[in-house]
């Protein structure tokens, strides 16, 4: 990356930066000072220390990679001092490298607090007229310097204190979602209205006075018809249409395409979309492989995805594919609902033809674009079950918490006769087996295939139930190799189930160990007690739901979000995870299994061994 202007390049050992004149140390200070006070924030992480002459300075840690956001937060920073906007000043950065993100050095803004916190402590609890004033300059000092902030809420809103006799002064942090405005006018405002929207959304406990005031000092001289649609956000207009158009749709598509944990995660928001709309059409598009876990439709439509991702450029795949979408726009969706936010299934929700395609703010990969309206999320660490209540909520018009959340799993007489023809499972009754999962979807969420084999046995002296082994195809060495620990105390089945027969055998274990993996996701709504192994992995977001126990060693580096390998190499959160502690909370689950307080009622987050 180029040095900015007034910044040089600097190199302390293997870090790698870029820094103010003459204070190259205390960004490299800011690091080693920070950790001790990280704020868990999902991918970035966030420490506030002294430098040593005394000023406080802010250092936002990025776990994988950075660079990109590093260069918007300082183009932007520059900018919007050229126009008047207070944001704090960039002190240095040291960029992305191997095994590592990169990081961003700020000076804090001495005396500031949040807007929503400065907001409470005024008279009343209530906002002022200046705070709002100084409130919409600020905006609108973004906007006229051609920027948009990208996440503009009130988390990323501080009020420095003022003098008496003069007014505050919003400062506006976090600049690494920051990107400049589009030079077609139609984009741009759109832009304009979505950053105003998420404002508005971040801020919808205030009066009602404060939107039109607002306005007023946003756009001096505004007319009253436009005071008026910003007293009703564009959320709110938006989630009116498209409540409207459900209402009447006769044809509904949910696209929830993969993984098979995630399927069963979005079948509460299935049920919740039947309810909201009961006479309707509902469809579900979605992986032929997850097609089995996908429950409460009318329809699925099966796409075969890997096969063709074999052969993309094949003739006979470009025809597959181009009848698969014509079968699908023959439907005539009225209304698609992406619950996956990926590009791939916002573009199945494009090219179903929908008029109203509705999606999460959370959505990556460019999804957001082929939405026609963009449900606000308050945060990511919220379990993906709800975001997708959420989602349903928002298209209704109804609170989250009045939509009851119902897993369902697949149940078929055929599958359990199968399960019991499995080799070695015919003898076993209900209740009278573990199950444990050796495999995972992402290699760096597998536990070592030796530990599972040592937990088989010590379960095996302790209990004496068996242990099934289950997992993918892929996953037969790995439990090739537990069983070489485990011996008679398990019987391997990686690779022989179907969904269905593992559904059945999952009805009938006392207890179900895996990590973040489709079994252990189909195990909570199968209503079985539930013990899951995270690292890499966030039990916030897809631990088991309900009635479940989460074993994790809770280092710094966790959740790193990691798919093949550690970003630091040592993959310690999932080697190091004692036999041990595994073993007790599985003890712990099969007490609960055997004493019957397993409940497909009961809701509630997982606790943590």
């Amino acid at each position: 990356m180029r040095a900015p202007e007034g910044y040089r390049t600097f190199r302390d050992g293997a870090l790698l930066g870029l820094a103010l004149e003459g204070r190259e140390g205390e960004v490299c200070s800011a690091l080693a000072a920070s950790v001790e006070s990280w704020k868990e924030g999902g991918p970035t992480s966030v420490g506030v220390f002294r430098a040593p002459g005394g000023a406080a300075l802010v250092a936002k840690r990025y776990r994988r990679g950075g660079a990109g956001r590093i260069r918007r937060s300082l183009v932007a920073a520059a900018a919007l001092e050229r126009h008047g906007v207070a944001t704090p000043r960039v002190v240095g950065a040291v960029l992305p490298g191997r095994g590592r993100g990169g990081a961003l050095v700020t000076e804090a803004v001495p005396g500031a607090v949040g807007l929503d916190r400065h907001a409470a402590a005024l008279p009343g609890g209530r906002p002022t007229a200046a705070l709002v004033e100084a409130l919409a300059l600020a905006v609108r000092g973004v906007h006229r310097a051609g920027w948009r902030h990208g996440d503009l809420k009130a988390a990323n809103l501080l009020v420095a204190p003022c003098a008496p006799g003069v007014g505050p002064r919003v400062w506006l942090v976090d600049l690494d979602s920051a990107r400049p405005l589009s030079r077609f006018g139609p984009i741009a405002r759109r832009q304009v209205a979505r950053d105003l929207a998420a404002l508005a959304w971040s801020l919808r406990g205030w009066p009602r006075w404060t939107a039109g005031c607002f306005l007023r000092a946003y756009t001096p001289g505004s007319s009253r018809e436009a005071t008026r649609r910003l007293r009703r956000p564009a959320t709110a207009r938006m989630r009116t249409r498209i409540a409207r158009r459900g209402a009447a749709a006769r044809r509904v598509l949910v696209v929830r395409l993969s993984a098979l944990g995630d399927v069963v995660h979005a079948t509460p928001a299935v049920r919740a979309l039947r309810g909201l709309y009961p006479g309707a059409h509902l469809a579900w598009a979605v992986d032929a492989e997850a097609a089995p876990l996908a429950l409460g439709a009318d329809e699925r439509i099966p796409l075969p995805r890997r096969r063709w991702a074999r052969a993309p450029l094949d003739e006979r795949t470009v025809n597959e594919a181009r009848r698969w979408v014509a079968a699908l726009r023959r439907r005539r969706f009225d209304l698609a609902v992406d619950l996956q936010g990926l590009a791939r299934s916002a573009l199945v929700a494009f090219l179903s033809g929908a008029r109203s395609r509705v999606g999460a703010s959370s959505a990556r990969e460019g999804a957001r674009l082929l939405y026609t309206h963009i449900v606000p999320l308050p945060t990511l660490d919220e379990h993906a079950v709800r975001r997708g209540m959420r989602v349903v909520a928002d298209l209704g018009g109804v609170p989250p918490e009045s939509l009851e959340v119902a897993f369902l799993a697949p149940g078929d007489p055929a599958a359990a006769r199968g399960s019991r023809r499995l080799p070695g499972a015919g003898g076993l009754e209900p209740g009278g087996y573990l199950v444990a999962a050796v495999g995972a979807g992402k290699p760096a969420n597998r536990w070592p295939a030796s530990r599972w084999g040592e937990l088989a046995a010590l379960v095996h002296g302790r209990t004496g139930l068996c242990t099934i082994l289950v997992g993918g195809p892929s996953d037969r060495a790995l439990g090739a190799e537990a069983m070489a620990r485990a011996g008679p105390a398990a019987l391997d089945l990686v690779g022989r189930t179907g969904l269905g027969e593992l559904s059945e055998l999952l009805r009938g274990a006392a207890a179900v160990v895996a990590s973040d993996t489709g079994t252990l996701h189909l195990a909570v709504a199968c209503a079985r007690p539930t013990v899951a192994l995270f690292g890499p992995a966030s039990a916030a977001r897809t631990g088991p739901y309900r009635g479940g126990r989460v074993v994790s060693l809770g280092l710094p580096c966790a959740p790193c979000f990691a798919d093949l390998r550690c970003p630091l190499v040592h993959h310690r959160c999932m080697d190091e995870l004692p036999v041990a502690r595994v073993l007790e909370a599985v003890l712990e689950a099969v007490l609960e299994g055997a004493v019957g307080r397993a409940s497909p009622r009961e809701s509630g987050m997982a606790r943590t061994a």
